[in-house]
């Protein structure tokens, strides 16, 4: 089992990567959980440009985090037909690169998982 995030965004849903493509796993949901709340948290304490950026990030960017089985799971509940599309997402806060998805399969996988507290 590997957890990975969903990012809601533009109302569409991308599987969070790096600039190169590669998902972002998780050993467990709860350290997939903690990556976004620490950082919001450490974001936070920088102080109120710091804060101001995380709470834009938030709004822009929705993390859930999804436990898939392995790649093929991914590909088979996650993926369009057409394939896997690497895109680079950006607001006046932050950046986020990601792989498209089927919108519908991906929806219902987003609203199942679990999100992080970022109040």
């Amino acid at each position: 089992m590997v957890y990975i995030a969903l990012i809601h965004a533009d109302n569409k849903y991308y599987i969070m990567t790096n600039r190169e493509g590669t998902i972002t796993a998780f050993e467990t949901a709860r350290k997939g959980l903690d990556f976004f709340e620490n950082g919001y948290n450490m974001a936070h304490a920088r102080g109120k440009e710091g804060s101001a950026s995380a709470c834009i990030n938030n709004i822009f960017f929705r993390p859930s985090i999804v436990a898939m089985m392995d790649v093929d799971d991914i590909r088979n509940r996650l993926i369009s037909n057409d394939g896997p599309h690497l895109v680079c997402l950006s607001n006046i806060a932050g950046v986020m690169n990601g792989l498209t998805t089927d919108t519908v399969k991906a929806k219902t996988e987003w609203e199942n998982g679990v999100t992080p507290r970022l109040i």
